[in-house]
């Protein structure tokens, strides 16, 4: 199942309005690719934990 180019460009936070070059495109991609990458969330929930586990 495809999705749309519209709903394409607002989950990369993209206005409907306007059309974004390739370059913006990407660079939002990566800045979300990077965001939502399992290997990254794992750290960031380490890091959390770490964080509060001595509050225990």
């Amino acid at each position: 199942m495809a999705i749309q180019k519209d709903e394409a460009l607002k989950i990369l936070g993209f206005q409907s309005s306007g059309a974004p070059s390739e370059q913006e495109i990407k660079s939002a991609y990566r800045k979300l690719a990077l965001k939502y990458h399992p290997d990254k969330l794992w750290i960031n929930t380490l890091s959390v934990c770490g964080r509060i586990y001595p509050q225990l």
